[in-house]
């Protein structure tokens, strides 16, 4: 007797750019944390921004305001990038874990926290009858200050135990190896005959990625020079463009030199984070402020400090503030083409 079988082949397409979020990290203590303290740094960056915009031409008497604006909007950014990456990477959250990253980038986070609002609530209190009506904004966001300080130290607390447990969880048996006598590991001093630190990623500094990341961070800093030397006398005419390239240089130069001292002390480190897409996050924000930073400066300069420089001898601010978002546009750049390297090393492309 013969029957027919039919059989039925169900095939099931998925497709490559679907979009996972990582939801569930936001129901764990760090993720609570860094959500906490991404919208209370909103609010810290918002309060001193909005009471400190119009008092431009007192900049020099406003050191302070200025320096806590300056870490709030850095820390802000790297607490952005950190939580994004998390959020739509199911294995960054738990590869920059494993990383020495965390530990340092909270813990200087709550140095600078900690000093920033120190230093604002004793000038507030000390010049109490100057500050009028902005007293109580000016209060409030130093005590805001100090909450962030306490909850970066929560987090460092947090991102060390961690990162102890998985070093001792990872750490296999001792073997012992003979160094070959021939060859440059690239790692320590090299003194002599000799290599002494070698526990130093030092190797890193002089490879295609880490000479792009010291250009960043040099250049980077070379524009923070200029803006505090030359733009500070000028920052009233120039306005909020002033503002925002010393904030996008400052955020920008944090965690690019918070990444290489991390990568010179930890290889295991420097190997995990480039795998996760912290990286291409990051200096994929940096490309877009230095770029929209550059490009308003420039306006700003040409249009108010160019009459100054036709009319006034011997007047430095226009061509250093021109050499300013030159600089600028290489280093955005730079992050450009740092974010599309890392990009293809998250993706296994070597």
């Amino acid at each position: 007797m013969s029957h027919t079988v039919t059989i039925m082949r169900t095939t099931t397409t998925s497709s490559s750019n679907a979009m996972f979020v990582n939801s569930g990290y936001l129901g764990t203590l760090p993720g609570l944390l860094k959500l906490a303290q991404l919208l209370l740094g909103a609010a810290c960056v918002g309060v001193v921004g909005y009471y400190l915009e119009p008092g431009f031409y007192r900049y020099n008497g406003q050191k302070p305001e200025l320096f806590y604006f300056l870490v709030s909007v850095a820390c802000l950014v790297g607490t952005f990038c950190l939580l994004t990456s998390c959020l739509v990477s199911l294995t960054t959250a738990t590869m920059i874990s494993k990383t020495v990253y965390e530990v340092i980038y909270h813990g200087v986070a709550f140095i600078l926290y900690l000093a920033a609002g120190l230093t604002l609530i004793i000038e507030v209190n000390h010049q109490k009858s100057s500050y009028r009506n902005d007293y109580d904004p000016y209060l409030a966001a130093a005590v805001m200050g100090l909450v962030m300080a306490g909850l970066y130290l929560l987090s460092t607390f947090l991102a060390n135990r961690t990162y102890r447990v998985n070093k001792t969880m990872t750490r296999g048996p001792t073997i012992v190896r003979v160094a070959p006598t021939t060859g440059d590991s690239g790692r320590g001093i090299k003194c002599c005959c000799c290599r002494c630190c070698e526990c130093l990623n030092l190797g890193y500094l002089t490879s295609q990625h880490g000479i792009i990341k010291l250009s960043e961070a040099m250049l980077g800093g070379l524009c923070q020079s200029l803006l505090v030397k030359y733009g500070m006398t000028e920052a009233s005419a120039m306005g909020s463009a002033f503002h925002g390239f010393l904030t996008t240089a400052s955020a920008c130069l944090l965690t690019t030199s918070l990444l290489i001292t991390c990568y010179v002390l930890s290889s295991n480190s420097q190997h995990l984070i480039r795998q996760s897409i912290f990286e291409c996050v990051f200096n994929s924000v940096a490309c877009f402020m230095y770029l929209s930073a550059s490009s308003y400066m420039g306006i700003a300069v040409n249009i108010y400090l160019y009459p100054r420089y036709s009319l006034i001898s011997m007047y430095a601010a226009y061509p250093a503030m021109t050499a300013v978002y030159y600089i600028g546009v290489i280093v955005g750049i730079l992050h450009g083409a740092d974010a599309y390297i890392s990009y293809k090393y998250h993706k296994g492309i070597r």
